[in-house]
């Protein structure tokens, strides 16, 4: 029996730009996800008609340095369920926690994420918290993306999941190399994901570091990347193919 799961990879492209030119651009592999096997299966069946649910860019997505991200080689897991801004635990000093590398406890209303590799276990003190985790200096954000339901409606070879206004989505479906691809496009516009860092005296920003395509409401692919600053002067774009 051939594996097919495993052949499953892609790729994953974001741009930020300003006056619709690019000036920042960031390309990697993508991660697929352990819980990408459930939703295939669904897609095969027929059980929901709903491909893509949900994109998620959130600001956790990092170690130390907002521009360290997390990686399989610095502890990222294939087997998430949900971006790390969406990790965080309450805790009291006291309390035990297991979690991940990266993921978050919030302590006395200071957020900490957990700096070493693989899954642990900790009890939480002063002394735990100083030399086992890293602070963060703000609350996780995250932005949800809509994308509506599925349709078969056609235009020019792209079947459109969303118009393409200030905050959309649209996919495109094309063979390659011998290769067939689903190429998926996001569009983050000038107002959106602006409201991790809020600045009276001038524009609000983000810095995003983290993205995750949900199907079925259940995490496909994910990528952390070096965090891209978003303000409303910016635009942000989002490639990301799947290659089967």
């Amino acid at each position: 029996m051939i594996e097919l799961f495993d052949s499953l990879k892609g790729e994953f492209c974001i741009q930020r730009l300003q006056n619709g030119k690019v000036i920042d651009e960031f390309k990697d592999h993508n991660y697929i996800m352990v819980s990408a096997r459930k939703s295939v299966s669904e897609i095969f069946v027929g059980a929901n008609k709903r491909r893509i649910s949900r994109l998620i860019l959130g600001t956790a997505g990092y170690l130390g340095d907002t521009y360290n991200p997390i990686t399989e080689a610095n502890g990222f897991s294939r087997s998430r369920e949900c971006l790390y801004s969406n990790s965080t635990v309450l805790k009291d000093i006291g309390n035990t926690a297991t979690l991940k590398t990266g993921e978050i406890v919030k302590v006395n209303n200071v957020y900490y994420q957990a700096k070493e590799y693989g899954v642990n276990t900790y009890t939480l003190n002063d002394s735990t918290l100083a030399t086992k985790f890293n602070v963060l200096n703000s609350e996780p954000y995250t932005v949800e993306i809509p994308v509506k339901q599925y349709t078969e409606s056609v235009f020019n070879g792209d079947i459109n999941y969303s118009s393409k206004t200030d905050c959309g989505a649209f996919v495109k479906y094309s063979t390659a190399a011998g290769n067939t691809t689903v190429e998926y496009t996001f569009e983050i516009g000038s107002s959106v994901g602006n409201d991790q860092f809020i600045t009276p005296s001038s524009s609000n920003y983000s810095l995003i570091n983290e993205a995750a395509i949900f199907v079925n409401n259940r995490i496909f692919c994910m990528k952390c990347f070096p965090s891209k600053l978003k303000d409303d002067s910016t635009t942000l774009k989002i490639i990301w193919k799947i290659i089967f």
